[in-house]
């Protein structure tokens, strides 16, 4: 991918967590940065955390966005296309986290809303910016997927058919979109140690969270957005098709885990 230095990025489901992460790295590396999430107040804080932060004002927007609706992603792109015209980059962040619940009546419904948000949500959105793309022979795609995607996670058949789902999407599209100078990838990250995540889980079960882990702690949001960032970049314009799992070498090691833990001093830090 060759072109302006200086790309247009959208980034939903930016106003904390992995996406703010995302957002920020896009930004701190040159990019116009468009943060896209559903809660204004949400928004509001992080524009202010990267400006804060050294961010020029006039490289970021932010819009409302919820992406299991359609009429809501219409009305943001077309909220955007006053300041960006054209965008060359989009992450598919926002999504649709379904607990925990053994197979049974209610599976059916939550298939479909997982379906609708995760992989709908984001297929809308390449759709619609996908023509700009092809015109300008230039644009990067990420999709935040996730490592139940890639597994059998008992009793989140929901969530894990929807990611899985993404990661098939994003493959297949890669490959029809090859030589055109649009790459696409998914990013499947293991247990991110967002503060949402920390509040949920406590310190206790993340530290033995991370014991389970080769790289004996869990990802940070800033892992996710210095790959997603690199994903986009000229640099990784050959690097297309690819479902990369960031999870410390727990995909790796598969079966043989445990014996990774076995062989090291419990010394994890999450």
């Amino acid at each position: 991918m060759t072109g302006r230095s200086k790309r247009t990025a959208l980034v939903t489901g930016a106003s904390e967590g992995i996406g703010f992460a995302i957002a920020a790295a896009l930004a701190h590396t040159g990019h116009r940065v468009v943060l896209a999430a559903r809660r204004p107040d949400g928004l509001e804080a992080a524009l202010r955390r990267l400006i804060a932060a050294g961010v020029d004002a006039d490289n970021l927007l932010s819009v409302e966005i919820d992406i299991g609706n359609t009429s809501s992603i219409d009305a943001a792109l077309a909220t955007v296309a006053p300041w960006a015209p054209g965008l060359d980059i989009l992450v598919n962040n926002a999504g649709l986290v379904i607990g925990p619940k053994p197979f049974g009546a209610e599976t059916e419904a939550a298939v479909r809303r997982g379906l609708e948000v995760n992989l709908f949500g984001a297929l809308q959105l390449i759709e619609r910016l996908l023509p700009g793309m092809r015109k300008n022979s230039y644009g990067g795609i990420v999709n935040i997927a996730s490592t139940a995607g890639m597994h059998g996670p008992p009793t989140l058949i929901p969530y894990a058919v929807s990611k899985g789902a993404l990661i098939a999407f994003s493959r297949t599209l890669a490959v029809e979109l090859a030589g055109a100078g649009i790459t696409v990838n998914a990013i499947s990250p293991g247990p991110v140690a967002t503060a949402n995540y920390r509040a949920s889980k406590g310190e206790e079960a993340i530290a033995n969270r991370a014991r389970s882990i080769p790289d004996n702690r869990l990802a940070h949001p800033d892992d996710v957005g210095a790959l997603a960032a690199f994903l986009c970049s000229e640099e990784a314009g050959h690097l297309t098709g690819q479902n990369i799992a960031l999870d410390g070498g727990e995909d790796a090691a598969g079966p043989y885990v445990g014996m990774v833990i076995q062989q090291r001093p419990h010394t994890g830090h999450a």
